[in-house]
């Protein structure tokens, strides 16, 4: 007889874990919350205070079966779920910093392209924009590879107090990134001639007031002026880009070659 009722409790044990499992893994934790302790209260009552002959043992493997159960797979799933919700953020984080560059508070090359292929596709596709015009002005810090692999910290103090300098000085209406390559964008939209000249000798004199101890940094522009005239040409971000870094060799030869002159 004390066989028959060791594999009678053996058999209720088994079957009340799988039932706390399943609770667990079914039903919100506040439900399962009240439900352990509802079985913990009726439980205790018919074990403890009934007339079931029973070792105690087993009548504490009975009571705790069902709301241990409940308690390690609830816990089990809130580990899982805490995991989840990492991989989930580092994701978000990853899919931020993909789009927009926390240091600078600058947008990233993502979103330069798509308000560029945005731009170019409305010019060819509404009559009513025949007359809009887009500057795209490209600026990189010269020679700042060999710089970064040995002043890291202050390569990234240049590059903040470009962006400043481009944040304080450009208009509004403008839009600013940093691509991939850590080249500022400006994408300006019909603004006049004698503004845009203005505000790039504007940039270009506070450009060249950057120090960091005693070096001061050389930058290099590039420019493509988009109209409806030569946008065919110019259908991606990156055909522009050709013809800025283009500008940009030009710009640097013309520089030293200033140098030169100055020097003889």
């Amino acid at each position: 007889m004390a066989g028959l009722t060791s594999g009678v409790v053996q058999i209720a044990t088994v079957l009340l874990v799988i039932l706390g499992i399943a609770t667990g893994l079914m039903l919100p934790s506040l439900l399962t919350t009240w439900l352990a302790m509802l079985f913990l209260v009726i439980s205790v009552m018919v074990l403890l205070l009934g007339t079931f002959v029973m070792d105690v043992t087993a009548k504490i493997f009975l009571i705790v079966a069902f709301p241990g159960a409940i308690f390690l797979t609830s816990s089990l799933r809130a580990v899982v779920g805490s995991f989840g919700w990492l991989t989930e953020n580092q994701h978000n984080v990853a899919a931020f910093t993909k789009n927009y560059h926390p240091g600078l508070n600058l947008q990233r090359s993502y979103n330069a392209r798509k308000i560029f292929e945005k731009a170019v596709t409305r010019f060819n596709g509404e009559p009513g924009l025949a007359d809009m015009s887009l500057d795209v002005t490209g600026i990189q810090w010269a020679h700042s590879e060999q710089y970064q692999q040995f002043n890291p910290e202050q390569y990234n103090d240049v590059l903040a107090q470009a962006a400043n300098v481009l944040k304080e000085r450009r208009l509004p209406s403008e839009f600013l990134y940093i691509l991939d390559d850590d080249m500022l964008l400006i994408v300006s939209f019909r603004l006049p001639r004698e503004t845009y000249d203005y505000l790039t000798a504007a940039t270009k004199i506070d450009l060249a007031s950057i120090r960091v101890g005693d070096f001061r940094p050389q930058f290099q522009w590039g420019h493509k002026y988009i109209t409806t005239e030569n946008m065919q040409d110019y259908q991606t971000l990156d055909d522009a880009i050709k013809h800025i870094r283009r500008d940009m060799e030009t710009d640097l030869v013309t520089e030293y070659m200033k140098k030169g002159t100055l020097d003889d």
